[in-house]
Order: C-alpha cells, then sequence, then structure tokens
C-alpha cells in the first residue's frame, strides 16, 4: 500500500531488507580473521550471532567479515540507520576499540585472495506478493543494476594497488569485462558480464541483488537503497533494454563507474526524486553527489593519483564509518 507522501503511481514494494558487509581490522587496518571471536566478545553464539540493539552481528565467510542486519527490520530508512549504527559502535567499542571496520567493495590491502575471498557486497532483498509482480520487479532491477553498479562502484584498490576499474569486485567476480566503443559503451572483446547472475531468488516471494560494492558508511549504503526503492515505485523509469544491451552497460559501469552513463544517471535521479518519499529523499542527496562528481572508487581514484597516500584515504574511511559521515562530507 503506498503511504500518503509517496507521490509515485506505481505498486510500492515493501521496504528492502538490507545486509551490510564490514571488514574487521587491527588499528592498522590488517584484517584479523576473527568473526567469530569477535562475536563472542560480545557474550553471544557465533553460529546465531549477536543482536544488539536491533541489529543482528553474523559472521560472514571469510571469517575478516562481520554482517549487519537490522532485526526486526525498521519501517523506515531512517529507522534502520539508527538500529544499524548501534550494532556497529558494539563492535568498534569491543575490547578498548581493538577492532576497526571498514567499509568498500574489497579489502584494500588483503593479499591471495581472490573472487569471493575479496568481496564486500552491500545484499539488498526486495519481497513482492504475486508471481507477475515479481517478474515486474525482476525486469526492472535487472534494467537498473548498471546503473546502480555506477554508482556505488567502490573497489578501485586490489592488494595495495590502484587499479583501473572502478569496480574491481565484480571484474573479478563476473570474469573479464570490457566496454565497448562509444559513451555509452558496450560488451567488447572480453566476456560481457550476466547481470542475472547478481539478481537471486532465494526463496519464493523474495529477490535478491548482490551488485552493489559496500559503502563507506551506512548513510551511503541506504543511499542506494533509497535510489533503487524510489525508482521501482516508479511507473516507467524508461530503461527498458535487452539482456545484451543490459550486458555491455554493466561492463561500462564496471570500468568506469559514473563518468560514461552520467547523462542517463541524471534522468533516472529526477525520477527518484519525483517518486520518492519523504524518508527515502533524505538519503538522495548521496546519490546526486555521486552522479556529479563521481562514484566514491572514481573520488579515490582521483585524490590517489593526486598524490595522497592510501593510509591516509583510508583513514579517512575509517572515519567516514564511525561518524556515518559519506565521503566529501568529512572536514
Amino acid at each position: 500500500m503506498q503511504t500518503p507522501d509517496s507521490p509515485g503511481t506505481g505498486p510500492v514494494p515493501r521496504v528492502p531488507q538490507t545486509l551490510h558487509e564490514f571488514s574487521l581490522n587491527d588499528p592498522l587496518l590488517h584484517p584479523l580473521p576473527e568473526a567469530d571471536q569477535a562475536i563472542k566478545e560480545l557474550g553471544r553464539d557465533p553460529v546465531q550471532g549477536a543482536l544488539l540493539y536491533g541489529t543482528r552481528i553474523l559472521r560472514r565467510p571469510p571469517l575478516h567479515l562481520l554482517g549487519f542486519r537490522a532485526e526486526p527490520p525498521g519501517e523506515t530508512l531512517t529507522g534502520r540507520e539508527q538500529q544499524l549504527l548501534g550494532g556497529l559502535q558494539a563492535i568498534q567499542q569491543a575490547r578498548s576499540g581493538r577492532y576497526t571496520l571498514l567499509g568498500l567493495g574489497m579489502h584494500p590491502l588483503l593479499s591471495g585472495e581472490v573472487g569471493k575471498g575479496n568481496s564486500q557486497c552491500l545484499q539488498i532483498r526486495i519481497g513482492y506478493t504475486t508471481d507477475e509482480e515479481g517478474e515486474e520487479l525482476y525486469r526492472k532491477i535487472l534494467a537498473l543494476l548498471p546503473y546502480l553498479v555506477a554508482v556505488s562502484a567502490a573497489s578501485p584498490f586490489v592488494e595495495g594497488r590502484l587499479e583501473p576499474a572502478a569496480d574491481n569486485r565484480l571484474l573479478r567476480l563476473l570474469g573479464t569485462v570490457e566496454p565497448g566503443p562509444g559513451p555509452a559503451g558496450g560488451a567488447g572483446g572480453g566476456a560481457p558480464p550476466d547481470p542475472a547472475s547478481l539478481v537471486h531468488r532465494p526463496a519464493p516471494g523474495y529477490l535478491e541483488i548482490h551488485a552493489l560494492d559496500e559503502q563507506e558508511c551506512i548513510h551511503s549504503d541506504l543511499a542506494m537503497v533509497a535510489f533503487l526503492s524510489a525508482l521501482l515505485r516508479h511507473p516507467e523509469p524508461g530503461i527498458d533494454r535487452d539482456r545484451e544491451e543490459i550486458s555491455g552497460l554493466l561492463g561500462t559501469a564496471i570500468q568506469f563507474g559514473t563518468s560514461r552513463l552520467q547523462p542517463e544517471l541524471e534522468r533516472l535521479l529526477e525520477a527518484a526524486r519525483g517518486s520518492a518519499n519523504r524518508d527515502e529523499r533524505r538519503f538522495l542527496p548521496v546519490v546526486a553527489r555521486r552522479i556529479e562528481q563521481g562514484s566514491l572508487a572514481e573520488t579515490l581514484r582521483d585524490r590517489s593519483i593526486g598524490g595522497e597516500p592510501l593510509a591516509d584515504l583510508l583513514s579517512d574511511l575509517v572515519f567516514c564509518l564511525k561518524t556515518n559521515l559519506p565521503s566529501g562530507m568529512v572536514g
């Protein structure tokens, strides 16, 4: 059912459920495979996870990752934000600050791990009530994936090195991806990415998206959810494309982030603003900033090329997570 402050005319999906993955590190940001121990420090069973302040804290494979899930999920993104911040704070204060959490789509310093061994994903689960509604949601989600990946790209560093791609997590999970010619790009000589592999059906009545990189803080994560939810509510955001076109655009987003998709992203942002409810509109300025100035991967790359040491960049990102301030609002 639509809420009074939801101006869109299409069916409103339930507020998506989310799972947020952050790496567990020592103060120097060396990853610690101590997810079980961290949960035990909170006096909880690692198998069941710790339920604190309305947040379920879970061990994730591999064991240097912790997952954070609002439980029960808040009815608004703003309420969920407060739940999740309580769980994050519990880990950050455990053992007098032994643990330092870090976002991004991949751990930027972890060596010797590829694919799922170094992957931090913002997982989004959306419910539906009928098969017809589920097929319509699936169609819209697939068409939106390139744009969601573009604004959320946040894995420019691999084993301490700056890499050319904006989203190295998906580059490694999906295999070689090369954009085609032209401003929009397309699948080039490399293996084209399969967008359907990033949208799962974990249970009847649910779709789960594994396409988005983890962001630098909870507020930025929920901005991506607000963008998606508002566009799914829109009766027709004008993104109906065939699978080959979606694959080509996805390859472009993985390589370049927002830079080659900016006109379409700007149009989608206006559509999202028109269909967002009041709660979602609180988060959309983060998306607007990413479209205007580049994804987190792009801004980190620019700062790195400009001479800023990786250690300084990561220190800023730790601060973003602790304060829940999106990158660019620090300082």
